[in-house]
């Protein structure tokens, strides 16, 4: 398969508008282009969120709902799964790697900060997802050389969803 040219596409947008959506149906239909990295995943029992390592198929909680509904970062999961599995994929050579979602519950996780950037500069073939409120760490993902970041919603993710085929299948 011949990769295009360094491409390191984020999509943006709002809860609900299809950003691990159009991710999924990317790795789905990608004619075998071997994928590495994460996904954001709900889990239940702790009410919250983990990260999802698409190389080892484990998981670990990195924010976990308080009793006043507030959502607590859990570190931990960031700076052991997450930075296992940025490592793993470039270990693997991975086609693609996949970031899936970045957000703020990474601010207190320096070590897997690092490796995101990293992995930006290493990997010529990325696709995540990252949050519209901006902090000091999206910022830096952002201004990474070859970044671009695409607004995505509901009426609009069928277009970017046929878009990145177009170029990741080429």
């Amino acid at each position: 398969m011949n990769l295009p040219a360094p491409i390191k596409l984020f999509l943006s947008g709002e809860r609900g508008a299809g950003k691990s959506f159009v991710i999924r149906q990317v790795l789905r239909c990608g004619h075998g282009l071997q994928a590495g990295g994460f996904f954001t995943i709900p889990i239940f029992q702790p009410r919250g969120f983990a990260l999802f390592d698409l190389l080892s198929g484990k998981q670990a909680p990195i924010g976990i709902f308080r009793s006043n509904g507030e959502l607590a970062p859990q570190p931990e999961g960031f700076e052991i799964l997450g930075v296992k599995a940025l490592r793993e994929a470039r270990k693997n050579r991975v086609e693609l790697l996949v970031m899936d979602e970045l957000g703020f519950l990474e601010l207190e996780a320096p070590l897997f900060r690092r490796e995101v950037l990293s992995a930006l500069n290493y990997f010529p073939l990325v696709l995540g997802a990252i949050k519209s409120r901006g902090n000091p760490f999206l910022t830096q993902i952002r201004q990474t050389p070859g970044v671009r970041v695409w607004k995505i919603d509901a009426r609009n993710r069928e277009e970017i969803l046929g878009r990145i085929l177009k170029i990741i299948v080429a």
